[in-house]
């Protein structure tokens, strides 16, 4: 009988302890853009893990070196047809800023392709980085190189942004 009293005990807790849980919900949102064409200039990586890029300070040299070039691959279809050009550009010119204007560094953007072998040093007019008449993936790659004239402040913090544009247009006959 004991037995049965226990066991009708520890049911009932149960139950309780069910009755009692604590229970919480988390909502995320899931996005998902897909493009109209396959038009695209991307690192092989994606974007992501290069939204933030560091320049290393030589104490040697006392200077910035360049960054690490990031890979490129490059394709545009756009009209339906399967060449095309991209262009490329600057939003607002490419500086490193510790707040002070007078102490901004330059940082040149430079883009080539394997249709487009030079280099192509970026400004706010669209130029050219991509020319292929069977508009094939093309690989590329992008350099950001702080302006070697510049003397950066001892101490000082120094960042910026690089908003690059690209232009994807029909290629012309």
């Amino acid at each position: 009988m004991a037995i049965k009293k226990i066991a009708l005990c520890i049911s009932a807790m149960a139950i309780v302890g069910v009755a009692h849980a604590d229970q919480t919900t988390q909502t995320i949102n899931i996005l998902a853009d897909i493009p109209t064409a396959t038009s695209f200039v991307q690192p092989y990586d994606g974007w992501g893990p290069h939204g933030d890029i560091t320049f290393e300070y030589d104490v040697f040299k006392k200077a910035l070196q360049s960054a690490k070039p990031v890979n490129l691959k490059m394709e545009n279809n756009v009209g339906g047809s399967k060449a095309g050009v991209i262009k490329a550009s600057l939003g607002y010119p490419a500086v490193l800023s510790d707040g002070t204007a007078a102490d901004d560094i330059p940082v040149d953007v430079k883009i080539h392709s394997e249709s487009v072998k030079e280099w192509v040093k970026l400004t706010t007019t669209p130029q050219k980085i991509y020319e292929n008449a069977k508009g094939d993936a093309e690989n590329g790659e992008m350099r950001l190189i702080p302006d070697a004239k510049a003397v950066p402040k001892a101490g000082a913090h120094y960042e910026g942004t690089v908003d690059l544009v690209f232009d994807f247009e029909p290629a012309t006959t």
